[in-house]
């Protein structure tokens, strides 16, 4: 769908903003609204326009936004839902640029928007079965960095590193990193994959020794020009990574390595979900305001043992 198309179909779908609250309700609670506080008793319609429901047992008020990402934002509901439905089905993404002429907000407001939307695309569900790994590199072309930008050394250098994991058939995870050897590799693969699964991985060395901690391992040896052997190839996670390298190419002029998870994350929720919305908007509120985006929160690159240490990009 064109971005003019959606635009005009989504604001007939959500009008006003009663209309968009009414709706973000019944995606988050169903029926009726419950406690985001952990009660399970009745809730009552209360006439307060900001927290318009209140818990019968803690007495609290809240609104929609309660314990959402959309929490402590004086941004529209309204807005929130579009942004929402314009991630959640543009395949390729979209600017802060493009989405501030679309929704008529300033381009700080959009891309502020789209990134607290991407720090709640984070799946922790274990992959499992036959999982094919791999790694990759994103960044921008020597050729088109300012000359006091450029490395002057071909290959991945300067680029950033990326390790892929899908589920044939299912989910994929992928994870910005700072390095693609043995130590983060295998770390990576017991957080994210379900031991006695069968791992499919190119001849790179950091996979060797996977067979020793509970993975079936089996790789196909690129070098030597062997993509597909039986049932073994990495041919599933490469498509991913050239889906996701087409899709930035074409809607972003850089990705930094400071907000590179949050894009990865954001991709493989749409890739993941045919409900982008429904996954969003059932995760807890965001910490992330505009100033920790801008000058300290960090979207972190996988370290290992360090857990997650990174950086973003405007």
């Amino acid at each position: 769908m064109k971005h003019k198309n959606l635009i005009h179909f989504l604001t007939r779908q959500f009008p006003d903003e009663k209309t968009a609250q009414a709706y973000f309700v019944k995606q988050r609670w169903g029926n009726s609204p419950s406690c985001p506080y952990g009660c399970s008793g009745k809730v009552y319609n209360v006439s307060n326009k900001t927290q318009p429901f209140k818990c019968a047992v803690c007495r609290k008020l809240f609104s929609v936004k309660t314990g959402t990402i959309m929490e402590n934002s004086p941004i529209s509901v309204r807005t929130w839902l579009l942004a929402m439905w314009i991630l959640g089905n543009l395949k390729k993404g979209i600017s802060s640029y493009q989405l501030a002429d679309m929704l008529g907000i300033t381009q700080k407001t959009a891309w502020f928007v789209c990134h607290r939307i991407r720090e709640a695309c984070v799946d922790s569900g274990k992959l499992s079965g036959a999982v094919e790994m791999d790694a990759t590199f994103v960044g921008g072309l020597e050729k088109n960095k300012h000359a006091n930008k450029k490395h002057r050394k071909g290959g991945t250098h300067g680029k950033l590193p990326v390790v892929g994991m899908i589920e044939r058939g299912g989910r994929v995870i992928a994870e910005a990193v700072d390095a693609e050897d043995k130590t983060v590799l295998f770390e990576l693969a017991e957080r994210h994959i379900e031991k006695g699964s069968t791992i499919y991985t190119d001849e790179h060395s950091g996979y060797k020794g996977l067979s020793k901690r509970g993975y079936s391992h089996f790789c196909v040896n690129h070098s030597k020009g062997e993509y597909v052997r039986g049932h073994v190839t990495t041919n599933t996670i490469e498509s991913f990574f050239a889906a996701f390298k087409k899709a930035y190419k074409g809607t972003y002029t850089h990705l930094s390595k400071k907000h590179l998870q949050r894009y990865l994350d954001e991709f493989t929720t749409r890739f993941n979900f045919d409900n982008f919305l429904g996954q969003v908007c059932q995760k807890r509120a965001s910490s992330l305001s505009y100033r920790l985006l801008t000058h300290g929160k960090k979207k972190e690159t996988y370290t290992a043992h360090q857990g997650h240490d990174f950086q973003p990009n405007r």
